[in-house]
């Protein structure tokens, strides 16, 4: 394991803590919009990963273990003992290691659009992305990777895609091509599929049918073996349900945050 990292993270609201998480490339800014909704009951905190936004960067490879690692870390300084998380792709897999590693320190876990180990097809692609993003500008391979992590319907809303392409352009710390990699590396290397069976406490698996990054069927594994879990499908929504699906993925978060344990076990007894 490398050496933790202090993470930058913005805290908005006051509460019961719940931290954010996002995916590959992906910083504090990813869930702003839900996070801004949640704020008026919870304490949110959304959090850079290392290599990106405004956490340090690392000087060599690292696992997910060692992201998780620093979460612990952020966790400690802040003096949270317990908290709920939200964690989307690769955040969704340092959630599961963070669970795995200490499960006394999680009230739940939401995972959305992510899988317990890799399979060949998404290898292939995250290693394409890593070649092309050492090619491209973040802006380019923004506007390069979007018909990827979106479903169809998305692009009938030419605002919203142009949205998201200045969402690129106004990064104030655009990610470097070795940081991207890195993080790329430690994505390529999760696999905690073996250990989904100590993951006790209620999960949310929140899926996209349009996902072609991450197929719901991948993400229906870890519902499949965790024994306190529960499936959410989104119809007519790609990788990125907290952007393509705000509204409905606030609302269920809201509901998901008032009782866990609840809704869980009210899905469950259908």
């Amino acid at each position: 394991m490398t050496e933790t990292l202090k993470l930058h993270c913005e805290i908005q609201g006051e509460g019961a803590p719940v931290l954010f998480l996002p995916g590959l490339g992906g910083d504090h800014r990813a869930f702003a919009g839900i996070q801004k909704n949640l704020a008026t009951r919870y304490r949110c905190f959304a959090i850079d990963p290392r290599d990106v936004g405004a956490s340090p960067r690392a000087t060599k490879a690292y696992a997910m273990a060692d992201m998780a690692a620093d979460v612990l870390r952020l966790m400690d300084d802040h003096g949270l003992e317990r908290v709920d998380i939200v964690g989307h792709s690769m955040g969704g897999m340092i959630a599961q290691h963070l669970a795995i590693a200490a499960p006394e320190r999680f009230r739940s876990l939401v995972l959305m659009s992510c899988h317990p180990r890799n399979y060949p097809w998404k290898s292939a692609l995250v290693e394409s992305w890593v070649r092309l993003r050492r090619q491209l500008s973040p802006v380019e391979f923004a506007h390069a990777t979007l018909p990827w992590l979106l479903g169809t319907e998305a692009f009938e809303n030419v605002a919203h895609i142009s949205g998201m392409i200045r969402h690129a352009e106004r990064h104030p710390n655009p990610q470097e091509p070795d940081a991207f990699t890195r993080q790329a590396l430690a994505v390529l290397v999760h696999d905690v599929q073996d250990d989904l069976h100590k993951l006790e406490m209620p999960i949310l698996l929140v899926s996209g049918d349009s996902d072609r990054v991450t197929p719901p069927e991948t993400t229906r594994i870890i519902a499949d073996h965790a024994p306190n879990a529960c499936f959410e499908l989104f119809d007519k929504v790609g990788h990125l349900p907290h952007i393509e699906a705000p509204a409905r993925l606030t609302t269920l978060l809201a509901r998901w945050l008032a009782d866990p344990a609840g809704f869980v076990a009210e899905r469950t007894s259908r």
